[in-house]
């Protein structure tokens, strides 16, 4: 069937409108909507990418070497950008709207009965497309949690707990351990666990439950380090990396900052052991160098135009946006930036704009058009309190655009996906370096 543009729009209208529903963490309700088909797990693999910040990276990276290895790899991710379809990706091929309004009717009829949520009903629609395709193996990026996540309702032959930090505070815990507890419940019975970089806290509850679960553990960065490490133009990095029984030589990261590169020493760590899936050296290596071209991957830290910069990141937490900082510190030492900002009401403000002013001179807020996000009457307040003097308003993400491209001074974009999203589509006419 062809599918227009306005029945695409009426469709995703509606599953969107399960947003109203909130998130409810726990799994009952996605484990019945798996189970209205054939229960799409029965045919599938599954990698499990959970984290604060991080996931993202990690997953697409291994999504990518194993469809270089030439495996039929499916990769789930949220949120999208600029179209819902990046959601759900085959090889890089975000799922085809036919394929998507098919599932989206069937999905959003079973909602009718019960009330779901958003999320857990695109997870069911995700892992049945991929059922339906034969993938080989899904990566999944888990949403915002972990034990209580929609997508923990699968046994993954290997789980990844990238980073933990605080995030989700009302869903997750206050604290660093609690969080760290609710992240640990990826980890399955007998089944891998590869961890990136965690603190003592968090490293010491991951341990326990891997020990409890009988899981194999894997501390990444104690397998691999990184050597001379050093940024290269266009937000690029290069580094060797060695580990205990191999040296995988110089790798090429078209990704900026340490962070990347021991995202990738995670990625390297769990291609490694996913058994009856064999992932060559030289595949890892272009993932490296491809990234994030073999998958859509956009806004992490994404250089749109080279002169004067301008760079596209989704930051969404304190901890990311202070990585953005000292990414941007190192490629642009002492350069004082234009930052467009926004972010949603669930997230510290206070912490991120504090984090924003070592690296700006002016903060220009995006109103969103979406529930979630916080004011730009209450962000203005706390960028004036936090001692950010220069401070502007946009009502609208064109004429906002309109104004980042006739910039003559060093801009970057953080602090929310959504408002990477807005403004992507207005961005475009920039080519990626």
């Amino acid at each position: 069937m062809e599918t227009d543009a306005k029945d695409k729009d009426e469709t995703l209208k509606k599953l969107y409108s399960l947003r109203r529903f909130g998130i409810k963490p726990g799994l009952e309700r996605v484990s019945k909507a798996l189970k209205f088909g054939s229960d799409p797990r029965k045919k599938l693999k599954f990698v499990h990418v959970a984290g604060t910040n991080g996931k993202g990276t990690v997953g697409t990276l291994l999504a990518a070497a194993l469809k270089l290895s030439g495996h039929k790899t499916g990769l789930y991710s949220s949120p999208h950008l600029s179209r819902f379809n990046e959601r759900i990706q085959i090889d890089g091929e975000p799922i085809p709207d036919d394929d998507l309004i098919e599932l989206a009717r069937k999905y959003s009829r079973l909602a009718e009965k019960d009330f779901f949520t958003f999320f857990e009903l695109t997870t069911a629609m995700a892992f049945e497309y991929f059922a339906d395709k034969n993938v080989d193996i899904a990566v999944v990026e888990a949403g915002m949690g972990g034990a209580s996540d929609a997508t923990n309702a699968i046994t993954p032959e290997i789980s990844i707990i990238v980073s933990v930090d605080l995030d989700h505070k009302e869903y997750l815990g206050e604290t660093i351990a609690e969080i760290a507890k609710e992240k640990a419940g990826v980890i399955k019975e007998n089944r891998p666990i590869v961890v990136g970089k965690l603190s003592g806290e968090a490293l010491a509850v991951a341990k326990e439950f891997a020990a409890k679960k009988k899981s194999p553990f894997i501390e990444a960065l104690s397998f691999y380090s990184i050597e001379n490490y050093r940024p290269l133009p266009e937000l690029k990095s290069s580094f060797d990396l060695k580990g205990e029984k191999r040296d995988f030589g110089n790798i090429i990261l078209n990704a900026p900052g340490k962070k990347n590169a021991e995202n990738f020493a995670v990625a390297v760590a769990a291609a490694e052991r996913l058994k009856g899936f064999e992932i060559s050296d030289a595949a890892l290596k272009k993932a490296a160098e491809s990234f994030p071209k073999e998958f859509f991957f956009k806004a992490r830290i994404q250089l749109l135009r080279a002169d004067p910069p301008l760079i596209l990141d989704s930051a969404h937490n304190p901890a990311a946006i202070n990585n953005l900082v000292q990414t941007l510190d190192e490629y642009y030492p002492q350069t004082k930036w234009n930052a467009v900002f926004a972010m949603m009401k669930d997230k510290d403000a206070k912490a991120a704009l504090r984090i924003l002013k070592k690296a700006t001179k002016k903060i220009t807020l995006l109103r969103l058009n979406n529930d979630r996000a916080r004011s730009v009457e209450e962000l203005k307040t706390l960028a004036l309190k936090e001692g950010l003097k220069a401070v502007e308003i946009f009502l609208s993400p064109q004429k906002l655009a309109e104004v980042i491209i006739d910039a003559k001074e060093p801009t970057f974009i953080t602090g929310s996906f959504f408002l990477s999203g807005e403004l992507l589509p207005y961005l475009n006419n920039f080519k990626t370096p």
